[in-house]
């Protein structure tokens, strides 16, 4: 069972639920069922074209027609349940390479040998559209290449099915290539967005703490981003990349080197501005604020984030401790969870807060968990480690609090954040 299971769970990843959502459009749909059923239509009820055909019964090819029919509109009514969704998304395509199969095995020479061609078009579609799983390598080849044997000894017909099936190993093959290119476009993308904001947010955080302690932060940051750099540019030189993927790349170095400039001009500033302000903030209204703009960055998506915070009073800044929510939310739901809850209580003995970000994830690896909070300077097996979650770690300490990982496992993940303070009016 765990050999089938990997098989299926390769088969599961073989395809882009983008891609494929695009592919199940009603319009779509439709259209490919009147042109399938045109093409039947013209075969057999035209007498010259029959006759010249030779198209024995429209029976197969209409049932397997509105088979794939049928298929593609439960797929898009099965869409939120993945395993049933992977089986309809096996059986479609099944059906839909077929369709030209057995026509061909209906139909003579010349007519056979077009839709020999249509099937090997079939297949360099699929092979684009999905990467090399065994399950599709039998539903879009195998099948209907047995199905061809129908057609012997026409071995032009036969030669033109395996010819698909060449064409659908070359360009999954190709596919899988594509999207690992593109998966480590859109990760160098988000590595470039996190500098840039970071960097930005960290002139904020400088001009608001004491001058030894943000000296000493920027300092480990500026280690960090030089450390991304070297990555980069290590990237750049060892992998011969596609022109797009190589200008991603460009653009990440470029902006890296931008945002380690915006550092060093922060510690510039605070070299002649030695000043610090003072302040309050209420933790729940914090929080609140920086709900609205996890939201609106998961759209309408599944993803659900839940408060139950008490009233009470740090001193510090309160960006502070929205940059460490969204972080700690923004880290969730890369991860894989479907959700995030925020709750706290508060010890009014020892006037301290203890708020506790628990989400639904996959966990953490046993071998980042005892390091997971510490200076992103380093790899190991898990690859390069990023610096958010230790930018949280040190912007809770500069709040005179703590930031510590209570637990990870398969069902979820917990951090817990102790904040000195005083409780508010209405707390309990």
């Amino acid at each position: 069972m765990g050999e089938l299971e990997r098989i299926w769970d390769q088969h599961t990843s073989s395809y882009s639920e983008r891609e494929l959502r695009v592919d199940i459009q009603p319009t779509k749909t439709v259209l490919l069922f009147l042109y399938g059923l045109i093409t039947i239509a013209i075969l057999y009820f035209i007498p010259p074209v029959r006759q010249f055909s030779g198209f024995h019964s429209p029976q197969w090819p209409v049932i397997v027609l509105v088979c794939a029919v049928s298929l593609s509109w439960c797929l898009k009514a099965a869409w939120h349940r993945p395993r049933l969704r992977s089986i309809l998304t096996l059986a479609d395509s099944c059906c839909y390479v077929m369709l030209p199969v057995v026509i061909m095995n209906e139909t003579t020479a010349p007519i056979r040998y077009v839709f020999g061609l249509l099937y090997g078009q079939c297949a360099v579609f699929y092979g684009s559209r999905y990467s090399f799983s065994w399950p599709m390598f039998v539903a879009i080849c195998i099948l209907p290449f047995g199905l061809s044997f129908h057609a012997w000894p026409d071995l032009g017909a036969i030669a033109l099915v395996f010819f698909g099936l060449v064409m659908f190993i070359f360009n999954s093959q190709m596919t899988q290539r594509r999207r690992a290119l593109t998966e480590q476009k859109d990760k160098l993308q988000s590595a470039l967005t996190i500098s840039d904001e970071i960097a930005t947010r960290s002139m904020d955080i400088a001009l608001a703490s004491s001058l030894s302690e943000m000296g000493a932060f920027l300092h480990d940051l500026n280690n960090a981003l030089t450390s991304v750099l070297a990555n980069l540019k290590m990237l750049s030189g060892s992998v011969q990349l596609e022109d797009e993927d190589q200008a991603s790349l460009d653009d990440a170095l470029t902006s890296a080197n931008r945002s380690a400039e915006l550092i060093k001009r922060v510690m510039e500033t605070i070299k002649r501005r030695g000043t610090v302000t003072e302040g309050t903030f209420f933790v729940d209204e914090e929080i609140e604020k920086a709900l609205p703009n996890l939201r609106r960055q998961y759209g309408n998506s599944s993803f659900a984030l839940t408060t139950n915070v008490p009233r009470f009073e740090v001193k510090g800044s309160g960006e502070h401790l929205a940059i460490v929510i969204e972080n700690l939310s923004r880290n969730a739901r890369e991860a894989g969870a479907t959700g995030v809850s925020i709750s706290a209580n508060v010890d009014s003995s020892s006037n301290q807060m203890t708020i506790e970000i628990v989400d639904n994830g996959p966990g953490i690896p046993d071998g980042l968990r005892e390091k997971v909070l510490g200076a992103p300077i380093s790899q190991d097996e898990y690859g390069a480690r990023g610096f958010g979650l230790y930018i949280s770690r040190r912007l809770v300490e500069l709040l005179g609090g703590k930031l510590s990982l209570a637990s990870s496992g398969s069902s979820g993940t917990t951090f817990c954040i102790s904040l000195p303070g005083r409780p508010g009016e209405n707390s309990v």
